[in-house]
C-alpha cells in the first residue's frame, strides 16, 4: 500500500475537435477574487497555484502528497493544502480541498473530487447536431473470487503470537489500518485464524505494511500447477513493435472481492483488534517476512 496520498494530474486538458482547441477554463470566485480555473477530468485532485496562496495570504495545512503527471514520468512531492469556499456558476462549494501546486500554469485546477459532486459534465463543441450521448459510467462489478481452493488435509486454524512494535511503526500501522477500513479493503473479524503484521521499507525508503501469512494459512496452502506464460515468448512477440503504451491500474486488486467463506483465512491482528481482508490485498500486503527489527 502506498503510504502517502497519491494523485495523478493532467495539466492543460483540451477539448479535442473544438475550433479554438483551448483548455476548458472557467471563472471561479474565491474570497471575492475572480480566478481562472481549469476543468480537468484527468486530475484526481483539486489544485491551487502557490502564487495565489501567497498573494491572497490563504491559510494552509500540512499533508504529504505525491502527484505524477500523466503525460510523463515526472513526480512532485507536495506538502500543503488549503480548504476554501469557492463560487462557480452561481453555486457555492463549501470547504473545497485545494492542494498547493508550485509552478502551476493555472490559478486553480478542478479535478475529479469537484466533478464528482455533479450528476454529469457536459463539454460543448458548438456543432449543429443534437447532443451525442456515448455511455454512462458505472461502478465496476467483479465476481468474488476463491483464493483457497487447494488446502492440505491437515488444515487447521492457527493464531500466531502478538508482536510489539516501535512507537513510530505502531503509529504508521494505525494510520494504514484506518485507510484500509475507509476503502472497504478490510473489515473487523471474529476468525479463529490470526496472522501478524510488520512494517518494511521499499527501495525508495517508503514504509509499507506487510501481513505475514507464512506461519498461518500459507502453511496449509498448496501451490497450483497452472502454467504461467513464458517471458521469452512475450519478449519475442513484442520485439517487432516500435510504439508502446502502459496503463497504471492503481490498487487494482482492491476492486476484486474475496468470497465470504475465504475471508476468515486472511485474518490478522492490529493493536487489540482482529481484521480480515474482504478484497484481494496488494502484493506489499501479502509478504512473508521474518519478524525482526520491528
Amino acid at each position: 500500500m502506498i503510504p502517502s496520498r497519491s494523485s495523478s494530474a493532467i495539466i492543460g486538458t483540451r477539448a479535442e475537435g473544438a475550433d479554438s482547441c483551448l483548455p476548458i477554463t472557467k471563472t471561479v470566485e474565491l474570497k471575492g477574487k475572480r480566478l481562472t480555473a481549469l476543468i480537468d477530468t484527468g486530475s484526481s485532485d483539486n489544485f491551487i497555484s502557490v502564487r495565489i496562496v501567497k498573494t491572497m495570504r490563504l491559510s494552509t495545512l500540512k499533508r504529504n502528497s505525491v502527484i505524477s503527471m500523466a503525460s510523463s514520468a515526472v513526480s512532485l512531492k507536495l506538502s500543503e493544502y488549503c480548504t476554501e469556499n469557492i463560487f462557480f456558476n452561481g453555486c457555492e462549494y463549501k470547504e473545497t480541498d485545494l492542494t498547493v501546486l508550485p509552478d502551476s500554469c493555472m490559478e486553480i485546477i478542478l479535478g475529479v473530487p469537484f466533478l464528482k459532486l455533479h450528476w454529469s459534465v457536459t463539454v460543448s463543441f458548438g456543432g449543429s447536431q443534437d447532443a451525442l450521448k456515448i455511455c454512462g459510467l458505472t461502478k465496476i462489478s467483479c465476481t468474488p473470487v476463491k483464493l483457497f481452493q487447494n488446502l492440505t488435509p491437515d488444515c487447521r486454524p492457527i493464531a500466531t503470537n502478538s508482536q510489539n512494535y516501535r512507537t513510530e511503526n505502531a503509529r504508521f500501522i494505525e494510520k494504514e489500518i484506518l485507510h484500509l477500513l475507509k476503502d472497504d479493503v478490510i473489515e473487523t473479524s471474529y476468525s479463529p485464524w490470526r496472522a501478524q503484521i510488520a512494517v518494511t521499507s521499499s527501495p525508495n525508503r517508503k514504509k509499507q505494511l506487510v501481513v505475514n501469512f507464512s506461519q498461518a494459512i500459507n502453511r496449509f496452502t498448496l501451490i497450483d500447477a497452472y502454467p504461467l506464460p513464458r517471458i521469452e515468448d512475450h519478449v519475442n512477440q513484442i520485439a517487432q513493435y516500435h510504439i508502446f503504451s502502459t496503463i497504471d491500474l492503481s490498487k487494482a486488486y482492491y476492486r476484486i472481492e474475496i468470497c465470504p467463506e475465504d475471508r476468515p483465512y486472511m485474518a490478522f491482528q492490529s493493536g487489540n483488534r482482529l481484521y480480515q481482508f474482504n478484497r484481494i490485498p496488494m502484493e506489499s500486503l501479502m509478504g512473508c517476512l521474518p519478524f525482526n527489527d520491528l
